[in-house]
């Protein structure tokens, strides 16, 4: 996760509700033909960690933080990590109402550059997921 690189936001007076959210991303290509489908997740989203972001970029290593801060409700974060085609790029921001956030990100990799509309709302208190296989083990 981003959140051990990124320390406290210091977002006290932030309006968010911590616990599980639910959160949608639509991909947004330029000339792409056809709009790929929204992903839907689900993170843990607290006051000292409110950006929502599950980790560093696939395929990608060697992550930096380039700027993490709070203005308002709106939490803002640039991340820039090493990919074996060259920098990865992530600019983001989302707007937290209470129980409900929008933003976006902008991924830059090269010359192509991808948007990603974010919308979340918020589910509940957090609820650790566990289940068992039939391997006979709980995850």
């Amino acid at each position: 996760y981003l959140s051990h690189l990124w320390g406290a936001f210091h977002a006290a007076a932030l309006d968010l509700k911590e616990g599980q959210w639910q959160i949608k991303v639509l991909m947004k290509i330029p000339d792409m033909p056809m709009q790929l489908p929204p992903q839907i997740q689900t993170f843990c989203i607290t006051k000292d960690n409110p950006a929502p972001q599950k980790g560093p970029i696939e395929g990608c290593a060697g992550c930096e933080v380039i700027d993490n801060r709070v203005e308002g409700n709106t939490v803002y974060w640039v991340v820039e990590c090493d990919h074996p085609n060259g920098k990865v790029r992530s600019e983001g921001h989302v707007t937290y109402s209470g129980k409900t956030f929008v933003g976006e990100v902008k991924i830059i990799q090269a010359d192509v550059v991808m948007w990603q509309d974010l919308s979340g709302h918020w589910m509940g208190p957090w609820q650790q997921v566990s289940f068992s296989l039939s391997l006979g083990f709980a995850l």
